[in-house]
């Protein structure tokens, strides 16, 4: 799967190469570790840290369109996806240190995915935690959100009924069917 990011963003690996940039923007503020890590607490434990999904259904080879909301600046943030019926979910993308309460996040689901329900969270942790959930790093996921995906409408077996149609009707077929399911 692959994930862009949009809104205001540095990466984990910009923050550490550049720290003589960043920390004092995060002593201007007034903030240490600490009091950045009871901020994440509040966010998740008062139920403002959540991922809602844009659509609950969409085809493989589609975009994911999530609303991140309730994001602590300047702490790590990680989005994490997979199978409800697979292995548990890991990290893919970037680890972004958001500066805006909000983030939208578009992820695309391979062409080659699997049917079935996918999930997608986003989860913060400490600024000194390492992104990972094994051993000592104390780490805030957010609510769930599930979407459904379906196998690409050009599937073999479903264009087999297309046989007796020229190359470009049955093209021009596919792509109507593809907006409708699409939505637009």
């Amino acid at each position: 799967m692959a994930l862009e990011l949009q809104g205001e963003y540095t990466t984990y690996q910009d923050f550490d190469e550049n720290r003589d940039h960043w920390i004092p923007r995060l002593k201007e503020r007034g903030l240490t570790p600490w009091i950045l890590g009871q901020m994440i607490f509040g966010n998740h434990s008062s139920g403002r840290f959540r991922t809602q999904a844009a659509a609950n259904e969409i085809l493989a080879g589609s975009l994911v369109r999530l609303e991140i909301e309730g994001i602590t600046p300047y702490c790590p943030l990680a989005v994490m996806s997979g199978r409800l019926d697979g292995p548990p979910p890991e990290a893919f993308g970037q680890i972004v240190f958001p500066f805006s309460e909000s983030l939208d996040v578009l992820a695309r689901v391979s062409d080659d995915a699997e049917a079935g329900i996918y999930v997608f969270f986003a989860q913060q942790w400490e600024p000194d935690g390492q992104p990972a959930y094994p051993g000592g790093s104390l780490i805030y996921p957010s609510s769930v959100a599930s979407v459904s995906v379906r196998h690409r409408v050009d599937d073999a077996a479903f264009w087999g009924s297309f046989s007796g149609w020229s190359e470009e009707d049955a093209e021009e077929i596919r792509r109507s069917i593809r907006r409708m399911r699409a939505g637009g």
